[in-house]
């Protein structure tokens, strides 16, 4: 879901950067929730599980996604902010420039368009191959291929670790007595 919603940003104009960064800012915090509330239900373990990798490529489209309504918007707000007009503004200075001055760095604003869509295509895209990828690796992560790559053995019906006797819990006044 917060990676389907990634797409709704795109609605948002161009020149909207506050707009479309704070989608792009609580997905991310969404995200960030969840990878937390994930990190509680799982057993720690001194590796990256399949679900915690697949959340970090989460945080790398969005941020990813970030940057480019940040480039986006600023090559815009110099270009098109004039109602959808083109305009000479240097990029670097912010100076008005005669029409006939070589304007370095140009973008039309049907180009940003078309590299705003181009962004959203991308994103779309890596949405697929990740749940492609995801797919692929709960196929894969069967208990017996598992045990075998990682030479896990149950170790609980050695007599080491189960528990014969219930436990008592000791309280303050019966620790004196014990070393």
């Amino acid at each position: 879901v917060i990676d389907v919603m990634v797409f709704a940003a795109h609605g948002i104009p161009m020149a909207d950067l506050a707009d479309r960064l704070s989608v792009n800012l609580t997905l991310l915090l969404t995200a960030m929730a969840f990878k937390w509330v994930l990190s509680d239900s799982l057993p720690p373990v001194p590796y990256l599980t399949t679900m915690e990798i697949y959340v970090i490529a989460t945080f790398a489209c969005l941020w990813l996604q970030g940057l480019a309504f940040w480039f986006l918007a600023d090559m815009y707000n110099y270009r098109c902010e004039n109602d959808g007009e083109e305009g000479a503004t240097d990029y670097w200075t912010g100076e008005s420039l005669p029409n006939n001055t070589a304007i370095p760095m140009d973008a039309t604003c049907a180009l940003l368009q078309q590299i705003d869509r181009s962004v959203l295509m991308v994103e779309v895209m890596a949405l697929v191959l990740k749940n492609v990828w995801f797919l692929y690796r709960i196929a894969i992560n069967r208990k017996a291929k598992v045990m075998k790559e990682t030479h896990y053995q149950d170790l609980g019906s050695l007599a080491e670790f189960s528990m014969t006797k219930d436990i008592k819990f000791i309280g303050d006044g019966e620790m004196e007595g014990i070393p």
